[in-house]
Formats: C-alpha cells, structure tokens, sequence
C-alpha cells in the first residue's frame, strides 16, 4: 500500500500531465472499445435471435414446388413432435393511387412464423389469434410501412396485385426476419397462400421460392441434420437431390454475422492504428514526465529503495492511469454506441440494439493497462542504465555501452507483439494480422525515409534568408527524431483519410454512370412469350422501346465432361456441388457491355446436322470461381430434356451496366424450343413520364416486375457513403491521435528548448517572432507529412483500384486539398497550443536562474 499511495500522489501532483495522459489514451481506445461492443452485440443478437430471424430450426427451399416426396427425407429425421409450416415469396408490381412499386410478396399458412413477432400497427402482436385468421380466411394483406407511405395507404384501403384487389388489413412496424438481402430494399406483403393464388402471378418461369419451416423439440440439434438429408436425397432422388436447399437457423445468422464481420473487422483495423498513434502519444508524455522524476528516484534510492522499487512505482502509476483511461474510453464508447447502428442501419435486423458487454469493458482495461506498459516500456528501461550519482547531475550519462539495438530492441519487441496480438484478434485470420502489421510498418519505413529526406533538405533550403526561417528549419534539424515522430504519426493519419474517397470516387462514378454506354431507366423481367408484343406496341405509343429483349430458360447442370456432377463432390475446386440450377440463354453477338476475353465467337445459329456440339460462352469470373475452361463440355436438363454444349470462349461482363447479362449463354438454334421467359430494359424515359410508363407496365402486364434502375442506384450510392462515412470517422480518429502526438512532442521540445526561447526574448525578440517560429517549424513538418501522406495514399488506392477494380479509380481534387490544408492548420495550431504557457513564460524567469 506503501508504494500505492507515493504512486497515486505523484499522479494528483502532476495534475496536468496525468489528465492529458489519460485523455490521449481514452481517444486511442475508444474507437476500438466501440467497434468491439458493436461486434460483440450483433454476435449476441445473433445467437439470441437466430431462429426468429429465420423464423424456423430448420427450412427447405427450392424453386420448385415442396411436395412430400421432396419433404420426406426430411421428415424421416425429424422427431414426430415437430411442426412446420409452408412460404412462397416472390418480387412483384402493386399498384394504388395512380402509383406502383415493387414489392416482397409472402405467402404464408396460420403458424407462419414459428419463432419471432411481427409486431402489427392494430392487433400489436402476429400471435393475436384475430390477426392470424383475418388473414387467412379474409381478402386481407399485412403491408410493410414503408409500402403504405410510398403509395400514401390507410388501413382498409385497397391494393391491386396481379390481376386481385385486396384489403389492408393491418401495418407491418417489425419484421425479424427482415436481413441482410437485396430483397430487403423492397417492402413486405404478407397474405394467405390462397390468396397467393388469386393474384395470378405464379405462371411458367416466374422466379418463386417455396419454402416450408419446422420448428422441432427443444434439445434436437438440427445441425448434424444437412449432411444426412443430403445424402437421403442422393438415395431417393438424384435429380433432385441438388434443387432443395436446406438451411439451419445458426447458418443464417453466420451469413449475416459475416458481412457485418467484414466490415467490422476493417474499421477496427483502423481504428488500431489510431491506438497505436496514441500509444506513440502516451509514450512521449511519459517521457517527458519521467525526466522530470530522475532526482526524484536518486533521492528515493539514496534512502534505501532499489531499481526495482522504482519500477514498482512508475508501473502502478502506468496502471492506474491506464485503468483510469480505459474507464473514460468506456464512457465515451457507451455515448457513442448510438452511431454505429445508425452507420449500418441498412444491414442490421430489425429490434437490434447495441450494448457495452462486460468483454468490452474487460478488453478495455487490458490493453489500457498492459498497453501503457508496453508503450512505455522503452522508456523505462532507462532506470537499469542509470546510477544514483549520475541522477543528481545536470547532464545524465548512461552507465552502458551496450549499442542501441541491444539497449532497445528488447523493449521495442513487446509493443510490436501486442500490436500484432490485437490485429490478429480483430481480423480473426494469421495471414491477414501479418499482413497487415507488415504493410504498416513498411509505410511506417517508407514515410520514415521520405521524412528524413525532408528534414535533411531543412538545412540546405534556399529560404534562410530570414532569421525566423533559418531558426525554425534548424530546429528541425537539430531534433530530428521527436520532428520525425510527428511526422509519421501525422502523415498516417493523411493517408488514411485520402485512402478510401480516391477509390470510392471512382466506384460510385462507374455506378451512376458507367463509361461507354447509359444506364436503362427500367429494368424487366418475368416477361412472357405472348406478352412480348402487347409489351412492345405500349411502348411504341409512347415513343419508347425495349432493349437488349434477353431469353431467359431455367436448367439444372447434370454433367460436366461427362461426369454427373453428383459424383464430384470430392472435387473442392468445383462450387457448383452446391448450386446446379442456372439461368441460360441464347444470344447472336456479344452486347455492348461484354469484351470477348479468349476463345472464339460462334457464327450464326447452330446447325443439327454439325458434329460439333452447341457453344457456350462463359463469365470469366464465373469460369475462375468454378473451374471452368476452355473445350469443358456442360450437360444440362432442360425440362427433362438434356442439351449439351461446348465452351467455346470466356467473356468479361460490366456488370453495373445494368443490361441483361448472364453467367452462361447458348449459341442460338438450341433453347429456343425450351419454355422461356424474357428480360429487358427501357431507356431514354424522361423523369416526368416514368411513373406513369410504370403504373402503364403494370397494368397490362401485372406479372411482369418492374425495376426503377435510378432507384436500386441511388441506394447502392448510399450505402457506399455510409460505409465511406465510418471508414472517414475512424480515419480522423487516427489524425486525432496523431495531433496528440504532435502535442505532446511539441510541448516536450519547446519546454525543453524553454531557456532558448527566453533567452531569445532577452536578446530582442517580440512574442510575434517566437510565435512564428513555432508556426514555421510545425506548419513545415504538418505541410510536408500531409503532402507524403497523401500521395503514399493515391499510389496505394490506384493499385487497389488497378488489382481489384479494374482500375475505376478518380482523382479527388477537393478532398486531396482540404486534407492538406486542414492537417497542416491543425498542426500548427495544435502545436501553438501545446507551447502557449511556454511562449508566454517571461524571460525574467530566465535572468533568476542564471
């Protein structure tokens, strides 16, 4: 308790250094704290929820009907208690008010759901007995919110669907099922599976899912379940042992947990290196305030304390200000928490909630502790170096002559240990942590060379002319290590800033408007054969026209080279073993948005009579992902009729040319026979005439699904920037961190270059001068690492862009410059700041201790 209480005195003595201690260290953690308890509350949610977000254990799904040959197996495995219920959801147009929209429409039996609420606008809760029965004996629909605000709806008014009129019953408020899914960004109609009929919208090659979910006893462990009714499937019916896609409710939960995860685990990989600039910060406060305690120690050790007792001292004082610091940065995060599900709004289930979870709060205090040790370490090793006597003398001398490698490495080695533990626990991958760890101390050398090429340039500089200049350079100069600190931890924090919005510029530039051809206004598809001309001759009054018409024939793939596909399931390379149905089609040339990459294109239809087989063209990214090559022959069953065919080339696709395009695409003169539906887009629709073009589309055609491209556009745009936003905000967390770095070196360098400022007071100069001075020292160093930093930045995104963009990349003029400007008015700032009492001190002070 002895040392506790000399500890915690120190701390309250030097009030100052102890609450910019901890502030610095609470900013480097909160960033990370944050983004932890984000992660480990969707992950909580996700384990609590899982089976109301599936609504079911277990579901099957297929675009076929489920009739109980397909569900037999099943059932076979299943105890005798279990219940289930049956789903069929597909996209389609509904209309009131003179407007239309497309919608998610669910056809749902009286359990539906087995597990979660819908909670309703009227009748509160979808268990309500009356609610579950209005809508299945009753012309009745529960429509989403969103919906009845899009087409201005009351409850009790009307609804065309498909060729039926129905009455809303009640307002869907929230829906657990609601997750991450294209899907999503459409509203939910929730009816009767009669009803469901009524509508007239199921008919030959309408994309439909048919789902049917069990709930079983509590105990069961549905898990070990897939494998086993994969197999029964193989034994009853190989045909259709691929077409039903069973699906637990912990796999739904992973899927969405993973795509949170990614974007996770990069923002907290971001945030670690504003950790880190902090730890930088820490480091150097620390070092500037166990200067100040070296005849402290001598005065400690002549009375009998030891090195290690000194140690004992200066850790628990670490300790306790990291402690102290972890409960800030916990506060913070807990202020905080509201932001990031608001940043994710658009992948996050409905009814989640964000919270602090203890593991938050216990990894808090870890790395606030044992972090501040390790940032401090290299520090500390200084007392083994020194004796008693030295420490009473004005210039201390290392009792060593050990080299620097030797007196440093050993305390350097743990901070780079515990960095590249976090970056591992936060990316959950070795290969990753290394890597990333490596990339950033190669930035760190590379930054670290240009840096010192910089400051050796401060003294042959042609500028010197002015005394105020020659001074600021040479300071510079004379204390290179402390001004290449700040240089690093400033130029990180601009390349960081700079990174994202170079890439993002060009992505969402290519989104909005990709280059050498013009988005469709409206996308359709569900098109049937004998609706084609009725479809054209609407349009052709209204001066419009379909494009790129596009046959669209459902098939399954049975054989590849010969080889029933069924028997590869050993072959890993092949992701196909899980996926045999395909949308083919037929098409004479390549489109204006598909670049022929290698092979040959056919000429002309195919001919019966030719010996060689029909071809086929391939994505190139979806020949990569499969296996796939040049001369592989494909088998498909075509409505139990088997075509095959032969690749014959590999094409690229643009696929944010919103045109129909597809994996797999038949030489003409083979599929036309087979039951077919059409795509196609609609261009050229002014903005005032698109609503009316739509509700026209619907109208005369009510199965066929209308797209407003401008729409899905706007919302991909969005969610980019939502995503930019928090990446920005992680960023200027970093440059944040970096400031304080910079604070606290120049608040060390200016009261140790104190008796040099005054004595220039003594010798003539004005307060301005001196000002200046540190404004031309730290405008420099902010100036020239913000200028490295970003152009580190815009060589780095234009290679992640090249490797994995096809090189859609767009020079951000406005935000290359204002992160200039910006960083370099923060630094001198900041460091003006940091000097204040210094630059103020009067040179009287001076004169006494001479």
């Amino acid at each position: 308790m002895l040392w506790f209480h000399l500890a915690w005195k120190e701390i309250k003595n030097n009030s100052r250094f102890s609450l910019f201690f901890i502030l610095n260290l609470s900013l480097g953690l909160v960033g990370f704290i944050t983004l932890d308890s984000f992660k480990q509350s969707v992950q909580e949610y996700l384990l609590d929820n899982s089976k109301a977000i599936l609504t079911a254990d277990l579901q099957l799904s297929s675009r076929e009907p489920l009739g109980s040959e397909q569900t037999e197996p099943l059932a076979k495995l299943l105890p005798e208690s279990t219940v289930s219920t049956a789903q069929i959801s597909f996209l389609s147009m509904v209309a009131a008010n003179n407007n239309s929209r497309m919608s998610m429409l669910l056809g749902i039996e009286e359990l539906y759901p087995l597990y979660g609420d819908i909670k309703l606008q009227n009748s509160g809760s979808v268990f309500s007995s009356s609610a579950r029965q209005s809508i299945q004996k009753n012309n009745e629909i529960w429509v989403a919110r969103d919906l009845m605000l899009l087409l201005d709806l009351d409850v009790g008014d009307s609804l065309r669907i498909g060729e039926a009129d129905f009455t809303i019953g009640d307002v869907i408020l929230e829906d657990p099922s609601s997750t991450i899914s294209v899907m999503t960004s459409f509203p939910a109609i929730y009816m009767s599976l009669a009803n469901i009929e009524r509508t007239g919208l199921i008919q030959l090659g309408s994309r439909i899912s048919y789902s049917r979910f069990y709930r079983v006893p509590r105990g069961f462990d549905v898990e070990t379940l897939k494998p086993e009714f994969q197999r029964l499937q193989r034994d009853s019916s190989r045909d259709d042992a691929q077409r039903i896609n069973i699906e637990t409710h912990g796999e739904e939960s992973a899927d969405l947990a993973r795509i949170l995860q990614y974007m996770n685990d990069y923002l907290g990989l971001i945030a670690l290196i504003a950790l880190f600039l902090a730890g930088v910060g820490a480091a150097y406060l620390f070092r500037a305030f166990f200067t100040t305690r070296f005849k402290d120690m001598a005065i400690l050790m002549c009375l009998g304390g030891t090195p290690q007792q000194a140690y004992i001292i200066t850790l628990l004082q670490i300790i306790l200000l990291g402690s102290i610091s972890a409960l800030l940065a916990c506060m913070m995060a807990w202020i905080l928490m509201p932001l990031l599900p608001s940043l994710f709004a658009d992948f996050l289930p409905r009814g989640f909630t964000n919270t602090l979870p203890p593991s938050s709060l216990l990894l808090a205090f870890v790395m606030g502790t044992i972090g501040s040790i390790a940032c401090c370490l290299p520090i500390l090793a200084k007392i083994s170096e020194l004796n008693t006597i030295a420490l009473f003398h004005e210039n201390i001398q290392q009792t060593t002559v050990r080299k620097f490698w030797q007196r440093q490495f050993p305390a350097y080695f743990p901070v780079i240990l515990v960095f590249w533990s976090l970056a591992l626990w936060q990316a959950n991958s070795f290969l990753i942590a290394t890597l990333f760890v490596g990339s950033f101390l190669l930035a760190l050398a590379i930054l670290g060379m240009a840096g010192w090429f910089m400051l050796g340039q401060c003294s042959t500089t042609k500028l010197q002319n002015n005394i105020i200049v020659r001074l600021a350079l040479r300071n510079l100069v004379k204390n290179r290590l402390p001004a290449l600190s700040c240089f690093l931890a400033i130029a990180l924090g601009a390349l960081l800033i700079n990174l994202i919005p170079q890439i993002q510029k060009g992505l969402q530039q290519e989104i909005a408007q990709p280059t050498d051809y013009k988005l469709p206004d409206f996308f359709m598809f569900d098109i049937q054969e004998e609706q084609l001309a009725e479809l054209q001759s609407l349009l052709s009054q209204r001066q419009q026209a379909m494009s790129y018409v596009s046959p669209m024939v459902r098939a399954r793939l049975d054989m590849i080279n010969e080889e029933v596909l069924a028997e590869l399931v050993e072959d890993s390379d092949r992701q196909m073993q899980g996926r045999r149905m395909f949308n083919l089609t037929f098409q004479e040339s390549l489109k204006s948005s598909e670049d022929l990459i290698e092979g040959v294109v056919w000429e002309g239809p195919w001919d019966y009579s030719s010996e060689n087989l029909p071809g086929i063209s391939v994505e190139q990214y979806f020949a990569e992902r499969t296996g796939l090559k040049l001369g592989d022959t494909l088998t498909f069953d075509v409505q139990g009729v088997p075509i095959t065919g032969q690749i014959i080339n590999l094409r690229k696709v643009e696929w944010n040319s919103f045109q129909p395009n597809f994996f797999l695409s038949f030489q003409p003169g083979v599929l036309e026979p087979a039951p077919k539906t059409f795509i196609a887009a609609i261009s050229e629709v002014a903005e005032e005439e698109r609503l009316s073009l739509q509700n026209a589309i619907v109208a005369t055609a009510p199965n066929v699904s209308v797209i407003n491209v401008s729409q899905i556009v706007g919302r991909l745009l969005d969610i980019t920037n939502q995503i930019s936003w928090a990446i920005k905000v992680m960023a200027w967390l970093a440059i944040l961190a970096g400031l304080v770095v910079l604070f606290s070196i120049a608040r060390y360098e200016v009261q140790a270059r104190s008796w040099e400022i005054n004595l220039m007071k003594i010798l003539g100069g004005s307060f301005t001068d001196v000002r200046l001075l540190v404004q031309i020292e730290f405008g420099v160093l902010g100036l020239s690492a913000a200028l490295c930093g970003v152009i580190i930045s815009l060589v780095i995104s234009w290679g992640i862009s090249w490797v994995l963009f096809d090189a859609l990349w767009r020079f951000s003029l406005f935000t290359t410059g204002f992160s200039i400007v910006a960083i370099t008015a923060l630094s001198m700032l900041t460091a003006l700041t940091a000097t204040f009492s210094v630059l103020r001190q009067k040179p009287l002070a001076l004169l006494r201790s001479i």
